[in-house]
This record gives C-alpha cells, sequence and structure tokens, in this order.
C-alpha cells in the first residue's frame, strides 16, 4: 500500500470530523441499527462497500504529526487519548449488540 500523503491524511482527518458530527447529530437515527451501525461509523466495523474515514485513523494521524507545524508532544498525548476514546466507543458499541432491553 502506497503511503498517506500528508494532504491525504488531513482529508481522513476532515471527513473522520464530519463523521463525528454526523454520529453525535443522527444518534436516534444511526442507533436505531444497533451496535453494529455505531461501529460502522467509528469505522471499526466495516459492512458493505462504505468505509468511514475512522477506520484506521491511527495511520493518518502518524503522517500527521511529522508535519512541521504541529508539537509533536501534544499532538501525540491528544492523538492517543482519541484512539483510546474510539476503542471505548467501539467496546460500548460492540456489547449493546448483546444487551437485552428489558421492557420491550
Amino acid at each position: 500500500a502506497a503511503a498517506l500523503s500528508q494532504d491525504a491524511a488531513l482529508a481522513q482527518w476532515k471527513a473522520s470530523a464530519a463523521t463525528i458530527d454526523n454520529l453525535v447529530n443522527n444518534w436516534d437515527t444511526i442507533t436505531k441499527g444497533g451496535g453494529d451501525a455505531i461501529r460502522k461509523e467509528l469505522g471499526t466495523a466495516n459492512f458493505g462497500t462504505d468505509t468511514s474515514p475512522l477506520f484506521q485513523i491511527d495511520k493518518a494521524f502518524k503522517v500527521l504529526r511529522e508535519n512541521d507545524d504541529v508539537d509533536l508532544i501534544e499532538f501525540t498525548e491528544q492523538s492517543e487519548e482519541f484512539s483510546n476514546v474510539l476503542a471505548q466507543a467501539d467496546t460500548m458499541a460492540y456489547s449493546a449488540n448483546f444487551a437485552g432491553g428489558s421492557g420491550k
């Protein structure tokens, strides 16, 4: 696979931010699809032909942190925190697939 360019990595990040905004703004609609629908938006479960820009966002982060305009320490801390929260969200969405609701 070809290495990701700075421009492609930045475009992936911007598309990821838009995807997160969409997830927040359309939460009620997206969650009707269950945990897997959330995971698809998060890029942690890829079904069908559409791939979330959040899929392999860590690769984009590795490219972006090499930019001369980036504070390496701050960027590394923030991107690691983002990746940790993304993993936590994935775990919760995955678990939701197996949690049965009571009274429905």
